[in-house]
């Protein structure tokens, strides 16, 4: 790897993703950068800035980034880096790609600074596998995301992970839960300030809202969250939020305001993803048709259509379906059936089985106006088996989500049980490194008074006559005897061995040039003393104590930037409730 750039690196944003106001503000920033970190964090926000305009732009800056990120053999530059590329790999359908780029990521996790970095490749792992239907990957994904945002003190990134936890749980059916989650990533984004974070969390309030058929509710949500998205520029969640709204409106009946958002979100069209176009005339085309537009909702699907053969995207069964309604609707009954049949039978090679459903009603419906009603009641009985078995499988669904979050549940007991025995542990061996203090410091205190005792007899000793001088020296010579006794240091043996169980043996093992009085030292510094504290105990002077760390560190091969506080946090055997005794 190529030599560190000075500094650290500091991502331009936990997401990657903030909208900043103009692409000329972001191309003078990069003019004006005069450090490696610097420019990587302009390409990195210029990248984000143009996923959502021109993938191609975006793909050059992001791998601009990546380049300058790896020539300073940064851990965390690399990383956020690669988690850049990804998304925009993502952002492209290049789904083998972004995968090897946030495993790329993943393998340098733990060399990075900070486990936001962590948390991010695992949230945007749970995203790559939801989109390209890995689900049975996902929810290991999030939980571990979920749990290094937490550990990580980032509550930037831990917001977005919510969003994202939140959305997998609306899909197993617990919208509650997800609800709870939401206004959490939502209370997170206001006090980060995080405007598109906030947007993102009020827009999935309102899709929650919606589940739990609170429909007023959902409309208010997806307004704030049209208002939000407006202010920061991100045309991207507004469209989004402005067919979710006319959904809604729809559903509560409000045709007039659903055709009126769909026209709103129609103005920011040429601003967002092709696939979101796609969509975006879905839902046009479907308010049209509903509202006696066949004419009008024929064109608009015909445009989507064709956006998806040029832009290469799958065309959807809704708008092969709705095509084929608008068809019926001026009158082209024999290519209206046609184009049924062709919707039914994609909906089915594709496993869309609620599509297909829908179709084959819609087509028995209108084989019975045209006079066909052998026909029609031949796909109204396919329509009612269709109906039966999908209400079937329904079931099956919903009780194999009982079945999960049972396992679930049972899974999260048994964490509150490991973490109520780690609690114990801790707690445990908290008591036992107090006593061991308390020795210590009791240890120091005798041997300051003996040390006193011995100077002032020493002081005695030529005012007395020869009797009593030897009578003093025998008491001086058993009072040091007995600070080198090795009592104590049995007792503090023991005691050190049950607070850090191993630690010796394992730091014997791995440098076996350490000596018994340089282990011995070398338990005092896990135990944080100081050099005079140490001097005392071992009843050796200051610089000696100087003259022991020296060879200490050398053996261990330690430079001078690497404390002995963090080499022997790394020395730690496994420990055991049950070596901690009652």
């Amino acid at each position: 790897m190529a030599r560190r750039s000075p500094g650290r690196y500091d991502p331009p944003d936990p997401t990657l993703c903030r909208k900043i106001p103009t692409i000329d503000e972001l191309d003078e920033r990069l003019e004006d950068a005069e450090t490696p970190y610097e420019t990587i964090a302009a390409h990195e926000q210029l990248a984000a800035a143009w996923r959502s305009r021109d993938l191609r732009r975006a793909q050059r800056h992001a791998r601009q980034a990546l380049r300058l990120a790896r020539e300073t053999g940064d851990p965390d530059a690399i990383g956020w880096t690669l988690i850049g590329a990804a998304r925009v790999a993502g952002a492209m359908q290049r789904y083998a790609e972004a995968e090897r780029l946030l495993d790329g990521a993943r393998s340098l996790a733990a060399h990075c600074s900070s486990l936001a970095c962590a948390a991010q490749v695992y949230h945007f792992r749970a995203v790559l596998f939801e989109h390209i239907g890995r689900i049975s990957a996902v929810r290991g994904e999030i939980e571990m995301a979920f749990e290094l945002a937490e550990r990580s003190g980032n509550d930037g990134v831990l917001g977005w992970i919510l969003t994202t936890v939140a959305a997998n749980l609306r899909m197993l059916g617990r919208p509650s839960e997800a609800l709870d989650l939401t206004y959490r990533a939502r209370r997170i984004a206001e006090s980060v300030d995080d405007r598109e974070l906030q947007a993102r969390a009020v827009n999935s309030l309102g899709a929650t809202a919606f589940d739990l058929e609170d429909f007023p509710a959902a409309v208010g949500f997806l307004e704030e969250s049209i208002t939000i998205a407006a202010s920061i520029g991100d045309r991207e969640v507004v469209v989004n939020c402005r067919m979710n709204l006319a959904n809604v409106l729809c559903l509560l009946g409000r045709h007039a305001e659903a055709r009126s958002a769909i026209e709103l979100a129609a103005v920011d069209q040429e601003s967002i993803a092709p696939r979101s176009r796609v969509m975006l005339g879905v839902f046009t085309a479907s308010i049209l048709e509903q509202s006696d537009e066949p004419a009008e909702a024929l064109r608009v699907i015909d445009e989507a259509l064709a956006m998806c053969e040029s832009e290469r995207i799958p065309s959807p069964i809704d708008a092969l379906a709705i095509r084929a309604r608008a068809l019926y609707g001026i009158g082209e009954v024999d290519l209206s059936i046609d184009g049924h049949l062709t919707a039914i039978e994609q909906a089915r090679s594709r496993g869309e089985q609620l599509t297909a459903c829908t179709t084959l009603e819609s087509l028995a419906s209108v084989l019975e106006l045209a006079g066909r009603h052998e026909d029609a009641l031949r796909y109204h009985k396919e329509w009612k088996a269709l109906q039966s078995e999908i209400s079937g499988a329904e079931q099956q669904r919903k009780a194999a989500q009982v079945a999960l979050r049972a396992e679930v549940e049972e899974a999260e007991r048994g964490r509150e049980r490991t973490r109520r025995e780690a609690d114990e542990l801790a707690r445990a061996l908290d008591e036992r490194g107090r006593e061991l203090a308390t020795i210590s410091l009791q240890f120091v205190e005798k041997s300051k008074l003996l040390e006193a005792v011995v100077r002032e007899m020493n002081e005695l000793s030529g005012m007395v006559d020869p009797t009593a001088l030897r009578s003093v020296r025998a008491l001086v010579r058993r009072i040091e005897s007995n600070r080198e006794s090795g009592s104590y240091w049995s007792r503090f043996d023991d005691r050190f061995e049950e607070v850090h169980v191993g630690f010796t043996a394992e730091l014997a093992r791995r440098c076996p040039q350490l000596t018994p009085m340089e282990l011995r030292l070398c338990a005092l510094l896990k135990l944080g003393m100081s050099t005079k504290e140490m001097a005392e105990l071992l009843a050796t002077s200051a610089d000696n104590v100087e003259v022991y760390r020296y060879r200490i560190r050398r053996k261990l091969g330690l430079d001078r930037r690497t404390s002995f506080a963090q080499y022997f946090a790394l020395v730690q055997p496994t420990t055991r409730i049950e070596a901690v005794p009652a």
